[in-house]
């Protein structure tokens, strides 16, 4: 049978064919009505009576199980395709089977369509298969090949739409057409159930082996950002009351968006160990379909994360070294403070009146210099005294 999902998993579920089988179900009874209702009232014409008929006719009747051939259907149709092309209904959904119903039941429509006008039955159904069959192969073709199409879903559909109408038109030889069919599918299916759950555990084992292979490529990346969100939050701490705050925000924003996709990663490495130390099947397979639903995510946001940290990184950081070096005292500018004269990069003292240089102090926090006049100090042959920024108040250091 088709297999339970959970919230985020992949491929065509129980859930969904049911879904699918109520639908058609309750079309099948609406327009087996309606059709009842034409055989009624042209039969009332021919014989000159009135009111509908007692009984369902055989043709309403027939559309209306159109509902259980369409669940015998969609079980055969999964469990080929798992046979041949195991996880090619990972991306099958209820929307694409609702769409091959339909083509499905095109067969059960032109049925009813011709034995409302009182085409003979066996007619009908060679006209209806002949319609249908073509273009039911051709849907399954674009799904899982045209040998496919031919070899499995053409012959499925042969047993599906030939169970119910031998449920109908089958009369006395309906039990043991009943019985042949129903040998033959245990025959099928016994022995073909090995190659299918060979098929599904080498499918399991290939998706376990991308997912390690997809874990182990995803943690240099995370180290990797790890180290640039460290980096980005130690250049946030040096507070600057001069520097852009669009910038900072910048920064701050794609250290966020790093670290919502860092959360993703820890996820799936617990997903992943999860996964590996799963009791179950059921817990193994929940948990494999959550780690490579984030992996998949995460193979392109976590690295397009990260660069553009690191972007937003660099154009703080150059911002400030930009302004570090407007700043940066000139020492061949240098003046002395008391007369005037131009003093060399290295000189301590005016090489015109003697006078001490000014001492020129860098704030570490926010890059303001501030020249402090030596000459103007009681020893200026003493330790400076401790200074502060002027800018933002901090120590400047020794």
């Amino acid at each position: 049978m088709a297999r339970l999902r959970g919230r985020g998993d992949a491929g065509f579920t129980l859930v969904e064919l049911v879904v699918a089988v109520i639908i058609f179900s309750f079309l099948a009874f609406v327009g087996s009505g309606l059709v009842s209702s034409v055989i009624g009232a042209s039969a009332s014409l021919r014989e000159g009576a009135s009111g509908p008929p007692d009984e369902l006719s055989p043709v309403a009747l027939l559309l209306r199980l159109a509902g259980v051939a369409v669940l015998l259907f969609g079980t055969g149709f999964w469990y080929m395709v798992e046979l041949h092309h195991p996880g090619r209904l990972d991306a099958f959904r209820l929307g694409h089977f609702l769409l091959l119903g339909v083509t499905y039941s095109l067969f059960f429509v032109v049925f009813a369509v011709l034995g409302a006008h009182a085409v003979d039955a066996w007619l009908a159904v060679l006209l209806a298969a002949a319609v249908s069959y073509p273009l039911l192969a051709l849907h399954v073709a674009t799904i899982a090949g045209p040998r496919f199409a031919i070899t499995s879903a053409l012959p499925l559909a042969l047993l599906t739409t030939g169970l119910v109408v031998n449920g109908v038109y089958g009369g006395e030889l309906r039990a043991y057409v009943y019985l042949g069919m129903l040998c033959v599918v245990i025959a099928f299916t016994t022995l073909t159930y090995p190659r299918l759950a060979g098929g599904q555990e080498r499918w399991r084992g290939e998706r376990d082996a991308k997912l390690a292979a997809l874990v182990t490529s995803l943690a240099p990346i995370a180290i990797a950002a790890r180290a640039a969100v460290a980096e980005a939050r130690a250049l946030l701490a040096l507070q600057d009351p001069v520097e852009h705050a669009a910038l900072r925000d910048w920064v701050d924003h794609r250290v966020t968006s790093v670290c919502r996709a860092l959360d993703g990663h820890e996820l799936m490495v617990t997903r992943h160990d999860t996964m590996r130390a799963a009791a179950t099947r059921l817990e193994r397979n929940a948990a494999r379909t959550a780690a490579t639903s984030l992996a998949t995510s995460l193979s392109s946001r976590l690295e397009q994360s990260q660069q553009g940290l690191r972007e937003a990184t660099a154009a703080l950081r150059q911002q400030r070294d930009d302004r570090l070096h407007l700043l940066a005292p000139d020492a061949d500018a240098e003046h002395c403070i008391a007369c005037g004269e131009a003093c060399g990069p290295a000189a301590r003292y005016c090489p015109k009146c003697g006078t001490p240089c000014a001492e020129a102090k860098v704030c570490r926090r926010c890059d303001q210099v501030l020249r402090l006049p030596l000459h103007l100090l009681k020893d200026p042959d003493a330790t400076a005294p401790a200074t502060h920024c002027y800018s933002c108040g901090e120590r400047h250091a020794g």
